[in-house]
């Protein structure tokens, strides 16, 4: 089934019960999709709510505005497959339109095609867990910081559980300061449902040189790195999609910060006056720990060399020949540095 032309399931709602037999005939969507002049819906059809019309040997004739499901469910354009899920699941559908903010269709979601996508996340999540994770003394004195518990469980397994449930089933995670401890915990993953290898960073190696020991014959095209100090429900796959459907070659992470000043901001050249704004609210882009890469990145990180991530970024940048993107995200995020953050989600 080809799910791009969910547009053929659309139809004026002045057509007949005939025009949907038909339309149904046609896309095998087993919905139809009702709309007004405007072309925002008012309405669906589905082949159950045609079936128990033709089993009442009604008119063909007759118009849809009489038979068609005047309340039908619907999502907005923002929401995440995994949110859009949900839905379908909690209400027992297989179809669901998808509106923007005039309630115009904008696609059509299909319970098989979310399941398909979450089926192909064949990509590598790697987790960079080998800090000593020093300002989170003495919490780390025993432990190193991805197994600080949140809620009951390591931030680290908390992270792995929730890309599990987006579709990712690949970690790798890069490991140097009490590193037993999690690979005792993890092991190869299997309690958990999932397959985890370990990078072996014999001496500290910052926020990406441990990616130089990475086998590039087994490594996917496209991966994402993560750090594991994070309490976030980042959604991975609409990231990656981003990556991909831009060509970005390494795509940023950020969440967008908006502060609100209480006073009046003053922007000065030298001792001259250049602007004044009264109280305004200002955006920072905050680097939350999350990039995806193309394979080929690898290509400039030497093994066993001391590199953090933002220094290979700026390497990158500099020499303009790769792609570096940014994508704002929505969802929640929070970085997990000193202890008053860990007290702040309630975790010891």
């Amino acid at each position: 089934m080809k799910f791009k032309n969910w547009k053929n399931a659309i139809i004026s709602e002045n057509s007949t019960v005939k025009v949907v037999i038909q339309n149904l005939s046609v896309t095998g969507f087993q919905i139809s999709l009702i709309v007004d002049k405007q072309n925002k819906l008012v309405g669906t059809i589905t082949d159950g709510d045609l079936r128990s019309f033709v089993l009442n040997k009604n008119n063909f004739n007759t118009k849809i505005k009489s038979l068609m499901n005047k309340k039908p469910f619907f999502v907005k354009e923002n929401l995440s497959n995994e949110e859009i899920l949900e839905i379908m699941k909690i209400n027992k559908i297989w179809q669901i339109p998808i509106l923007n903010k005039n309630k115009v269709i904008v696609g059509l979601k299909f319970l098989s095609e979310i399941i398909n996508e979450k089926e192909k996340l064949n990509y590598n999540l790697i987790f960079m867990a080998g800090g000593k994770g020093l300002r989170l003394r003495p919490l780390t004195k025993n432990i190193p910081k991805p197994m600080i518990k949140v809620n009951g469980k390591p931030l680290l397994e908390k992270l792995i559980i929730d890309a599990k449930k987006q579709g990712f089933n690949n970690f790798i995670i890069s490991v140097n300061y009490l590193s037993n401890k999690i690979k005792d915990y993890f092991k190869n993953g299997n309690k958990f449902g999932v397959s985890i290898n370990y990078i072996e960073e014999k001496k500290p190696l910052g926020t990406a040189g441990s990616l130089g020991a990475l086998n590039q014959k087994e490594v996917s095209d496209i991966f994402i790195v993560a750090n594991s100090d994070l309490v976030t429900n980042i959604n991975y796959q609409n990231l990656i999609n981003f990556h991909k459907r831009n060509n970005s070659d390494l795509t940023l992470a950020i969440k967008p910060i908006y502060t609100k000043h209480s006073y009046s901001v003053i922007e000065n050249k030298g001792i001259h006056l250049d602007s004044i704004k009264e109280k305004p609210t200002t955006e920072i882009n905050y680097g939350i720990g999350i990039y995806v890469l193309n394979k080929k990145i690898l290509r400039k990180i030497i093994k066993d060399q001391h590199l953090d991530m933002i220094d290979l970024i700026l390497k990158l940048n500099k020499n303009k020949k790769h792609k570096i993107l940014t994508y704002p995200i929505q969802e929640d995020w929070k970085d997990i540095g000193v202890p008053d953050d860990v007290k702040s989600y309630e975790t010891y």
